[in-house]
């Protein structure tokens, strides 16, 4: 396992400015939000077959709990790539 400090040599950060009410005029960012746009992507694109599965099979308690799952991840989703932005390819 890693150390904080030998992890935070492979990591790829970018810096992103915070607004003048933040104590601190910089923060970095590391390489774990690629990880966590695939993971929440991956969750509501299945939670999205799972609505249109129930909806088909007309079991609306599962389907409200479905589409409960695609607003929650979905925006998940769109936040953290409009906040963190969208990892580049290296």
């Amino acid at each position: 396992m890693l150390s904080r400090q030998s992890f935070l040599k492979h990591v790829q950060y970018k810096r992103v400015n915070i607004p003048k009410t933040h104590n601190k005029k910089w923060v970095d960012r590391g390489g774990y939000c690629m990880g966590l746009v695939i993971i929440f992507t991956l969750v509501t694109l299945l939670a999205v077959f799972a609505t249109l599965r129930t909806l088909r099979e007309k079991n609306f308690f599962a389907s409200g709990f479905a589409i409960a799952t695609v607003l929650v991840f979905g925006w998940f989703t769109i936040m953290t790539v409009l906040y963190n932005g969208y990892p580049p390819a290296a």
